[in-house]
């Protein structure tokens, strides 16, 4: 049996090309609502420009409050920021390329979690006074301290030395988050 395949127009180069049992790669109308516009049927030699318009060097996450993003830079030395939140029918960027951008913002989380405080228990009993911190990476921090008259709680000299200024930040802020504010490590 022979099979038939209609032709079509390229909606770039204007050439007409015929469609194979792999199928046409359409490019929707940009806006939906225009229903005069319609879909461009892009050719397979349009479609390679296309992809390896996309081809990158780098990718680099920004973190950023409001509008975290994914710095990639392209090899033609093009460098774009991707909002990490926009929908994705809504750009113009193969899905190919989200994936990665996915991938690259799924590791910085992994990275950032492996940093954090994730847990903090306090043993203040008559004869033992600690405190005990644990990070993301598994690490765990034993800090002895003890009451005293008129400086309030003390942590043991060496035990602080162990902590670097950001693990002591961050569990302050895991104690300021939790409502435990009378355990504040002074560093």
């Amino acid at each position: 049996m022979k099979r038939y395949f209609r032709s079509f127009k390229c909606g770039y180069c204007e050439k007409t090309f015929k469609g194979d049992s792999a199928g046409v790669w359409v490019m929707p109308r940009k806006d939906k609502r225009d229903t005069n516009a319609e879909d461009k049927f892009i050719c397979p030699a349009c479609m390679a420009k296309w992809y390896k318009k996309y081809e990158y060097k780098n990718m680099v996450y920004v973190p950023n409050n409001v509008f975290p993003r994914v710095d990639v830079t392209f090899n033609d030395g093009r460098v774009l920021g991707f909002d990490i939140n926009t929908p994705r029918h809504e750009s113009d960027v193969p899905d190919e390329l989200w994936n990665k951008i996915d991938i690259c913002v799924q590791k910085y989380r992994e990275e950032l979690y492996k940093k954090a405080c994730i847990d903090v228990s306090v043993l203040d009993t008559w004869d033992e006074n600690k405190m005990i911190a644990t990070f993301g990476d598994g690490t765990k921090y034993e800090l002895e301290f003890r009451y005293h008259a008129q400086n309030g709680l003390q942590y043991k000299p060496d035990d602080v030395k162990k902590l670097t200024q950001d693990q002591i930040q961050r569990i302050n802020t895991w104690l300021r988050d939790n409502n435990i504010t009378n355990y504040y490590i002074r560093g």
